[in-house]
C-alpha cells in the first residue's frame, strides 16, 4: 500500500515533465508524436469498447436471437423486452449523469465542435459514447462508429487542452482521434483517414494528412494485435467488371442506392421528430424505442444490433431476395426508432446493412429474371453497402475505401466506384444533406455553408475581437445611454455589473422605442431597455461567431470568458481575423 502511494506522485511528475517537454518541441514534430500517441490510446480504447459490446450482447442474449426469437419455448417470446430493458438502462444513466439537453450527439456533435468551437470537446462525450455498448448489445439498431468517433475525438481534444494547444491543433487532434477510432473498430486505416478528412475536418490540407494517417495506422496496429487481422466480412465469390456490359446493373444499383439513402435520411429525421413531439420523460424514450424495435425483432430478428452476421449471410447468398428486400425497410425503421429515441449509437453500421440487403436482393433478382446473363455473387451486396454509406453519410471516398478494407478484396473496387458515384450524386441532388449534416441543420448549425470558409474554424474570437470597448452599468439613465452610444462606433452597448459580469446589451433599435421618453431622463435606466443577444466565448471559433451574426441578423455580438465581458466581435473583426 505504501509503495502504491509513493508511485502516484512519481507518475504525476513524469506526466507533467513529459507535458513540459512536449511544449518545447517544434509544432510539426509535436503534432506527429501526439497523433501516434493518440492513435495508441484510442486503439486500446476501441479494443475495450469492442469487448464491452460483445460482453453486453452475451449478457442480454445468452443464445443467438436470430435462432430462438421467433420459434421455441414460450419464454423466448419475452425477448422483445430485451431492447426495452437496454433502453431503460441507457436512458436512466444518461438522465443521472448527462442530464444537460444536448441538441447533437455522436458524429454530428464532433463535426459541430470541430467546425464551430475550434475543436473544444467535453470529455464527458467519450463517457456517453460508451453507453452505446448497452444499446447495441441489447439489440438496439445502431452501430459503433458514432460512439468511437466521440471517444477518440474527445480524447484528442482533452489531450490538446491539457497541453494548451491552439485552436487549429485542437481541431487536428480531434480529427486524429476520429480516424483512429474508425481504423481500430473496423480494421480500416484508410477508411479512418478519409472519414476524418472527408466528414470530421472537411478538408484535405497537406499539413493535416500526416498526423491523421499516423494516428489511424497506430490505432489499426493496436486493434489487429488484440482482435486479429481477418477481414470483417468473409466472402467466397466476388467478381469485378469484365466488360462494359457488366457496368449496366451497377448503374441501376447506384440509382436504387441513392433513392434508399434519401429514404434512410428522411426516416431518421422523422424518428427524431416523432420522439420530440411527445412529451415523455427523456429517460423513458430509449426504452419506448427499444420496445418497438423488440416487437419488430420478433418477426425479423436480423434487424437487432449491428447486424453484421446477416450481412455476411447475404454476401454468401444465404438470405432470399424477398427477405433481404423486406429487411431493407425493416432496418430503416428499427434504426429510426433506436436513434430517434435518443439512444446513443451510430448510423454507419445500419447503412452497411441496408445497402448490403439492397444489393443482395437486386443481384439475386437479376439472376432469377435473367439466368443466362447474370449470376449472383457478393459484388452486388458489397457495392450496395458502399452506395448507401456514400449517399446517407455523404462520404463517397470513405465508403469505397472502407468496403474494400473490410472485405480484403480489390475486385470490389470498380463496381463499388460506380455505385458510390451514382448514389452520392442522386442523394446530393434530391436531399442536399447527410444523416450527419441534417441533424446539425435541425439544431440550427449550417456547418456545410461555414465549411466553405474553413479557415474561420481555426481562428478564435480571442484573436480577432475588439478589446477597447465601452460598457455600461444597469442603473445608467436613458439620457446618459444615448450620449454614450453617440460617442462610440459600437453597434451595441454591453451591460455589466460591478464585477464586469456580462448581463445583456443595449442597441439602437431598442433605444428608438424609448426616444420619446428621453425627457423623463432618470426614470428609464439601462436595466429597462437592455435585451439578451447571442454571445460567444473567447475560445469559440470565428465560424461560430459568424453563424450567430447571420442567424440573428446582427452586426456585432459580445465576447465573454467565464461569464465576464472581454470584447466585441462583428463582421469587420471576422474578416480581418479570418483572412
Amino acid at each position: 500500500m505504501i509503495a502504491g502511494i509513493s508511485v502516484l506522485p512519481s507518475l504525476k511528475k513524469y506526466v507533467l515533465r513529459a507535458t513540459e517537454r512536449m511544449t518545447l518541441i517544434g509544432r510539426p514534430t509535436r503534432i506527429l508524436l501526439l497523433g501516434v500517441g493518440l492513435g495508441i490510446i484510442t486503439g486500446l480504447t476501441a479494443v475495450a469498447f469492442r469487448s464491452l459490446i460483445i460482453f453486453s450482447n452475451s449478457l442480454f442474449f445468452p443464445h443467438d436471437p436470430q435462432v430462438g426469437l421467433l420459434f421455441g419455448r414460450w419464454w423466448r417470446y419475452l425477448a422483445f423486452m430485451i431492447p426495452a430493458i437496454g433502453g431503460l438502462l441507457v436512458g436512466g444513466i444518461m438522465y443521472l449523469f448527462f442530464r444537460e439537453e444536448e441538441p447533437l450527439s455522436g458524429v454530428p456533435e464532433v463535426m459541430a465542435a470541430v467546425s464551430l468551437k475550434g475543436g473544444l470537446l467535453n470529455p464527458k462525450m467519450g463517457l456517453k459514447g460508451l453507453l452505446s455498448a448497452i444499446t447495441i448489445g441489447s439489440g438496439g439498431s445502431a452501430g459503433p462508429e458514432g460512439p468511437i468517433v466521440e471517444i477518440g475525438s474527445s480524447l484528442g481534444s482533452y489531450l490538446g487542452q491539457k497541453l494548451r494547444l491552439t485552436g487549429s491543433e485542437l481541431r487536428l487532434l480531434a480529427g486524429c482521434g476520429a480516424a483512429a477510432g474508425i481504423a481500430a473498430v473496423f480494421g480500416a486505416p484508410l477508411g479512418g483517414v478519409f472519414f476524418a478528412l472527408e466528414i470530421i475536418l472537411g478538408e484535405f490540407a497537406i499539413n493535416t494528412f500526416a498526423p491523421v494517417v499516423l494516428s489511424a495506422v497506430a490505432a489499426s496496429v493496436i486493434s489487429r494485435t488484440f482482435l486479429g487481422d481477418q477481414p470483417a466480412f468473409q466472402v467466397t465469390a466476388v467478381t469485378s467488371l469484365g466488360s462494359l456490359y457488366d457496368i449496366i446493373p451497377f448503374l441501376a444499383l447506384g440509382l436504387l442506392s441513392g433513392l434508399v439513402s434519401v429514404l434512410f435520411i428522411n426516416a431518421l429525421y422523422k424518428g427524431q421528430s416523432l420522439f420530440g413531439r411527445y412529451k415523455f420523460s427523456s429517460w423513458l424514450k430509449p426504452a419506448i424505442g427499444g420496445l418497438m424495435v423488440g416487437v419488430l425483432g420478433l418477426a425479423l430478428p436480423q434487424v437487432l444490433g449491428e447486424g453484421y452476421h446477416s450481412v455476411t449471410a447475404i454476401l454468401n447468398g444465404n438470405i432470399l431476395w424477398w427477405t433481404a428486400l423486406l429487411l431493407v425497410f425493416a432496418k430503416i425503421l428499427a434504426t429510426s426508432l433506436t436513434l430517434g429515441s435518443g439512444a446513443p449509437g451510430g448510423s454507419f453500421a445500419p447503412a452497411v446493412f441496408i445497402g448490403a440487403m439492397l444489393g443482395g436482393a437486386f443481384g439475386q433478382l437479376l439472376a432469377f429474371l435473367f439466368p443466362g446473363f447474370f449470376v449472383y455473387n457478393a459484388s452486388y451486396a458489397l457495392a450496395g453497402a458502399a452506395g448507401v454509406v456514400a449517399g446517407a453519410l455523404n462520404a463517397p471516398l470513405t465508403a469505397g475505401l472502407i468496403i474494400f478494407e473490410i472485405t480484403g478484396t480489390y475486385k470490389i473496387v470498380l463496381p463499388a466506384m460506380i455505385v458510390v458515384a451514382i448514389s452520392a450524386m442522386i442523394t446530393k441532388r434530391m436531399k442536399g444533406s447527410s444523416v450527419y449534416t441534417q441533424a446539425m441543420f435541425k439544431a440550427g448549425l449550417p456547418v456545410d455553408q461555414l465549411r466553405r470558409h474553413s479557415h474561420l474554424s481555426s481562428a478564435t474570437c480571442r484573436q480577432a475581437m475588439k478589446r477597447d470597448i465601452m460598457a455600461i452599468l444597469p442603473q445608467m439613465s436613458l439620457h446618459d445611454i444615448i450620449k454614450a452610444i453617440s460617442r462610440t462606433d459600437q453597434l451595441i452597448l454591453p451591460v455589466i455589473d460591478d464585477n464586469n459580469k456580462y448581463l445583456a446589451s443595449v442597441n439602437w433599435s431598442q433605444l428608438r422605442l424609448f426616444l420619446e421618453e428621453e425627457q423623463t431622463g432618470g426614470l428609464i435606466i439601462a436595466h429597462d431597455v437592455m435585451i439578451k443577444v447571442p454571445q460567444v466565448n473567447a475560445d469559440d471559433s470565428l465560424s461560430l461567431a459568424l453563424m450567430h451574426l447571420i442567424k440573428n441578423d446582427m452586426q456585432e455580438i459580445p465576447v465573454v470568458e467565464n461569464g465576464k465581458l472581454v470584447g466585441l466581435i462583428g463582421n469587420k473583426e471576422i474578416l480581418k481575423g479570418g483572412f
